[in-house]
């Protein structure tokens, strides 16, 4: 196994970091704020919490919780803030008189990242008897020793918090195990005896081991209570995998659906999505012959030849967030005449009006597989089967098996992502958000179907086992730099 290291990417505070440690005063008492306990707790001194509003609590584990005007009381070496509401934060620190050099922000996804990892090496720590630290050969006795066990000795989220931690590891084998152990060990549970979020887990679980009979029975004859989105969510994947998805105003995240011009442009159209990789085939006439042409940012810059990824543009998916930085920033890529931009329909509350003939469509919005949230691939997908197409065919996507054929611009993150240490580090970006192994089943689910049909270097990666895959992830994350 490659030398472990997650304690790097993730700054464990270790036992020499407890000598002159920062006093520090925690801005947010919301999950955030009580996460940033917990993981900080060790490696600084943690004075006060602050609160914007005076509320029922006057301390947690022990540590005063005070509103901003009771900060003089405190000589401090920082403040961390750790709350979604960085700008007004920063407003009342400033009405304070705190200096700017005193602040540090700690963002959400960072401290979610951080918590998830934070909880496994305690978990690990626990089940291996070790207080210190854990090694590579720690974590490899220490699991290997439970993956011996019944699938029940752990419940099935301490299996995914291992499982997460090996691929950031780079030891993808044994996590793929660790995968297995946790499905497992929900589908133990009596789905009855669920709670919605918990059967939603389950009824995910079933789909992604391609149990759709079981899953079709407890849809359709009721056995278990379900909201009505997510009924209508799980009807749609079932039809995914039957090949006969069709039009469904299903609202998932409760804010967008498919809208009706998305679905008037493709409906019985043949179309192409268009990804990141390129794989040496010549396939950019095939390509551009397609109706309707669907791209994502990637794979629109980075100076790509032609022959391989063709020219034709019709529809670009794009973040909001992504959008609005390209517009200040007065990008080519938004000057692409007769151009469909599909996002969220907001940013920050203000519509992003576009010009040059370009037009603005609502996408599906978040779709939820085991362990995971849906990539742009799949959100595409999600929004063009509905559609009711002639014919999907995706080209240049190798899910990560490769990683030197990539374009710059795939690997190019925004500052946010950055500073939240979600961007550059794309194995716990995966680990944490986008599961390798649902995204594959997923697609492996839908090719089976007949509703995606694929070029010659995907067709291949979804003939592949798991087990398959994993190693081919193994090869490629540890050998070729990614």
């Amino acid at each position: 196994m490659q030398k472990n290291n997650m304690l790097n990417v993730l700054n464990f505070p270790t036992p020499n970091q407890s000598k002159n440690k920062d006093k520090v005063v925690v801005y947010g008492f919301g999950q955030a704020g009580k996460d940033t306990v917990a993981i900080k707790s060790k490696a600084v001194d943690i004075l006060a919490i602050c609160n914007t509003f005076a509320i029922e609590y006057k301390e947690y584990h022990g540590i005063p919780i005070i509103t901003p005007d009771e900060l003089a009381r405190f000589s401090f070496d920082k403040i961390i803030i750790a709350s979604v509401y960085i700008d007004e934060i920063r407003e009342t620190l400033t009405h304070f008189h705190i200096p700017n050099d005193k602040i540090e922000v700690y963002e959400p996804p960072k401290i979610l990242i951080d918590k998830r990892f934070f909880d496994a090496k305690k978990l690990i720590n626990t089940l291996s008897n070790n207080s210190t630290k854990v090694t590579s050969g720690h974590l490899t006795k220490t699991v290997e020793s439970l993956l011996s066990k019944p699938s029940n000795t752990l419940s099935y989220k301490e299996w995914l918090l291992i499982y997460d931690f090996l691929i950031v590891s780079k030891a993808f084998p044994l996590a793929l195990q660790c995968r297995q152990k946790s499905i497992q060990a929900l589908l133990q549970l009596n789905p009855r005896e669920l709670n919605n979020e918990m059967l939603c887990e389950y009824l995910l679980a079933l789909f992604d081991t391609n149990e759709l009979e079981q899953l079709k029975t407890l849809l359709a004859k009721n056995k278990v209570r379900l909201s009505k989105d997510d009924k209508s969510y799980f009807t749609l994947l079932l039809n995914f995998a039957h090949g006969k998805a069709q039009y469904t105003k299903y609202n998932y995240d409760q804010k967008c659906s498919v809208s009706n011009d998305f679905t008037k442009l493709i409906k019985n159209k043949e179309v192409a999505i268009i990804g990141p990789c390129l794989n040496n085939l010549e396939q950019g006439k095939e390509i551009d012959s397609h109706d309707i042409v669907i791209r994502f940012l990637p794979s629109l810059s980075g100076g790509l030849d032609v022959s391989m990824a063709g020219s034709k543009t019709d529809i670009v998916y794009v973040s909001a967030h992504k959008l609005q930085t390209m517009k200040s920033e007065n990008s080519t890529l938004l000057k692409l005449p007769n151009v469909i931009y599909v996002l969220e329909p907001t940013f920050n509350g203000e519509k992003l009006n576009l010009t040059n003939n370009q037009r603005l469509i609502t996408y599906a919005g978040k779709m939820k597989l085991f362990h995971s949230f849906g990539n742009f691939i799949l959100r595409i997908l999600i929004d063009i089967v509905q559609a009711s197409p002639k014919k999907i065919t995706a080209f240049n996507f190798d899910l990560f098996t490769s990683p030197t054929p990539y374009v710059p611009s795939y690997l190019t993150f925004l500052d946010s992502d950055k500073n939240a240490n979600i961007g550059e580090n794309l194995l716990v970006n995966q680990a944490v958000f986008h599961d390798f192994a649902s995204q594959h089943n997923f697609l492996k689910i839908l090719k089976k179907s007949g509703s995606l049909h694929c070029d010659k270097i995907l067709s291949q990666l979804l003939e592949l086992s798991s087990e398959d895959y994993y190693s081919r992830l193994q090869t490629a994350f540890n050998k070729n730099g990614f």
